[in-house]
């Protein structure tokens, strides 16, 4: 059975897709950018975009009840 979960303090996606799917055991998370709750730019430079980017990541892996440690795999 798999759980599509849209994260309160993430801005939802312009395309149709979640950005957490839970199946199983297994979290899935779909790349993240460095916007803001209401899809706006956090910085106008790469490294606050990074930053914000891996907090929306860390957003959409704590909706899914894990953190940053439980992390087994990252494709680029």
């Amino acid at each position: 059975m798999k759980e599509a979960i849209q994260p309160e303090d993430l801005a939802r996606p312009a395309a149709p897709y979640s950005p957490v799917v839970v199946s199983g055991d297994l979290v899935y998370t779909a790349g993240q950018v460095g916007f803001d709750e209401a899809g706006q730019l956090t910085a106008d430079d790469i490294t606050g975009q990074t930053r914000k980017a891996l907090e929306n990541l860390l957003t959409c892996l704590r909706a899914a009840g894990c953190e940053s440690a439980d992390v087994i795999k990252v494709n680029a």
